[in-house]
């Protein structure tokens, strides 16, 4: 909800982006670099950036999987959602009960990220956080 409203006052992604990296730089020390190895705060140079660039391509691959598979299938799923699929598929699982409409535990790396919204279904947020009609 917080996410979703912050998201509607904003004129389109840029300027969202902008407020979220701005948090960031005030707040955070995403974009402190160490200059030592026993710095407690900050990353290691281009350490920041290759963690951002890593969360960018896993999020646009479970998007193109769910709504233009046709393109995600040209694609190499990124290191992440691989890793992630293999450690839920090999790992013993004794879980809490999950809620409704979530990913089951076998899920393989087709499936993860998919289960939150139906095949091609998509919301944005900037347009208010609706699913586009039918066609």
């Amino acid at each position: 909800e917080l996410l979703l409203g912050l998201a509607q006052k904003h004129r389109g992604i840029e300027d969202l982006l902008y407020t979220i990296l701005s948090f960031y730089e005030r707040r955070t020390d995403l974009f402190h670099v160490k200059e030592r190895a026993d710095d407690k705060e900050g990353f290691k140079p281009g350490q920041a950036e290759d963690m951002l660039l890593a969360q960018f391509r896993l999020f646009q691959y479970r998007y193109l999987e769910r709504s233009q598979p046709h393109i995600a299938r040209r694609r190499q799923p990124p290191a992440r959602l691989v890793d992630q699929a293999a450690s839920v598929t090999a790992a013993p699982v004794a879980e809490a009960p999950r809620a409704a409409g979530s990913a089951a535990s076998g899920a393989s790396a087709e499936a993860v990220g998919s289960a939150e919204l139906p095949r091609g279904l998509s919301t944005s947020p900037l347009a208010g956080g609706h699913a586009p009609s039918a066609r």
